[in-house]
């Protein structure tokens, strides 16, 4: 379908894509301007689509139930710190109430920047299915696509078909889910999108992601049989491309920011050096006792040095490129690494790993008692690479780590396998089991805690 692209005005495009896979219909409708005064920021007009497109009788896997994603108004503008973000939307499998999950990369701009300020989804595609925003051509298309049960395939799949048709790799963002979100009810969504700045193999430029995890939204797209959202588009050009009011005060603005991030973080949480992982020594120190060690069951522990952000800066991070999921964001917490995978059928293979973040770090560390950031890192990639949140992930290992302690789960009960504290071998096996559900034991954890 065609359509036409609308210049952005005081942040808005001021129009809302959706699709229907049931109807395999594509439609385009103005924003409310009531709507969206009121209802300001992603967070807030994902909710208010939500509402509009569920009663109370509506269930999280119902064709009806919409997979949203919507950036708000200052979503792509690099004059700000922190601009990447797009909240996504759908009620949640997990909860049974309205999730809502942001990310960063650059699905939220883009989609901006092709001209809406939100896209909706409902309905369930018979077949796998592709949707593609291409906002240079100005058209959206659904397409037929192939079922890919791991992500970091699917990524190269996508970028190499979009290459063959002639783009650019930075003209390139897109969403993708694994087949862990088909197997439990917290799939998480990957944000793909082009680093040009970080090197590898003597030359520069990676594909990156970020992730929406919380809610099982992940979950919800596989429902729908989405193997990717693509979107086409680039920067828009010239003088006060986004439609400010006063585009003189948003620049002044957003430098001023920039000053305060440059001046505050070096003294603060290091987060240029250490990303959010930089948390687990705040949090485990004596006056807080807020790191999760061992289920929640102990607020701090010795060994919390040897996964800190400190550990990660020093030994693991690269620090060479931007790291920052969007230009403009001086922050540059979005770290990562080389690790060498140990376990599955890459075992051995040498991967990039995007984070980890504190909570990842803190989940799959102190909360297993596990105390080696490579672990971490494994265990991280291989959520990503399969579709699960490492939240959830996490944090429902630790949960059946203290059922053994107690003697609540024993050996008997689960075919022989046993998950204790500071395992890392059994903890990667119930990684790969449960992406694809291959035990009782994995299929309830898979249904998650609330």
């Amino acid at each position: 379908m065609e359509y036409t692209h609308r210049t952005l005005h005081h942040g808005y495009a001021n129009q809302i894509l959706h699709v229907d896979l049931t109807a395999e219909t594509i439609a385009v409708s103005p924003l409310d301007p009531q709507i969206r005064d009121f209802f300001i920021g992603g967070r807030g007009l994902g909710l208010c689509l939500l509402h509009e497109k569920i009663t109370s009788q509506t269930g999280a896997y119902d064709p009806e139930n919409p997979l949203i994603f919507s950036p708000g108004p200052l979503g792509g503008i690099p004059q700000f710190p922190g601009t990447s973000k797009c909240m996504a939307v759908s009620l949640s499998p997990l909860t049974r109430i309205p999730g809502v999950s942001n990310f960063g990369g650059y699905f939220g701009a883009y989609l901006k920047y092709s001209g809406f300020d939100a896209l909706t989804i409902t309905g369930i595609a018979r077949e796998s299915v592709m949707i593609v925003i291409d906002g240079f051509k100005q058209e959206i298309s659904i397409t037929s696509a192939e079922i890919a049960d791991q992500v970091f395939d699917l990524e190269k799949s996508v970028v190499d078909h979009f290459l063959r048709e002639g783009h650019e790799k930075k003209e390139i963002t897109f969403l993708t889910t694994g087949v862990g979100a088909a197997s439990t009810l917290f799939g998480c969504i990957n944000s793909h999108y082009y680093d040009a700045t970080k090197p590898i193999d003597g030359a520069k430029g990676l594909f990156r992601t970020k992730q929406a995890g919380r809610t099982g939204i992940g979950s919800v797209m596989s429902r729908k049989n989405i193997t990717a959202i693509v979107v086409l588009a680039e920067f828009p050009h010239g003088e006060n491309p986004y439609g400010a009011a006063n585009w003189g005060k948003v620049k002044e603005a957003g430098t001023r920011l920039h000053e305060i991030i440059r001046d505050v973080d070096p003294q603060a949480l290091q987060m240029h050096r250490k990303g959010s992982a930089g948390l687990i020594s705040f949090m485990n120190k004596d006056e807080y006792q807020s790191l999760p060690v061992h289920n929640y069951q102990f607020g701090s522990h010795p060994k919390a040095g040897q996964i800190c952000g400190k550990t990660y800066a020093e030994r693991l991070f690269d620090h060479r490129g931007m790291d920052g999921c969007f230009p403009g964001c001086n922050l540059r917490c979005t770290k990562g690494g080389w690790v060498t995978l140990t376990t599955g059928i890459h075992a051995g293979r040498k991967v990039w790993v995007d984070g980890p973040e504190y909570e990842t770090a803190a989940g799959f560390g102190a909360n297993l008692g596990m105390w080696h950031p490579e672990f971490i890192m494994e265990a991280n990639w291989y959520c990503d690479n399969y579709g699960m949140d490492t939240i959830s992930t996490s944090v429902i290992m630790a949960f059946v780590m203290e059922c053994y302690q107690r003697g609540y789960l024993i050996r008997e009960d689960t075919d022989g396998f046993e998950l204790a504290w500071g395992d890392e071998q059994a903890a990667l096996q119930f990684i790969h089991d449960l992406a694809y559900r291959k035990t009782d034991l994995v299929g309830a954890a898979g249904r998650g805690m609330v």
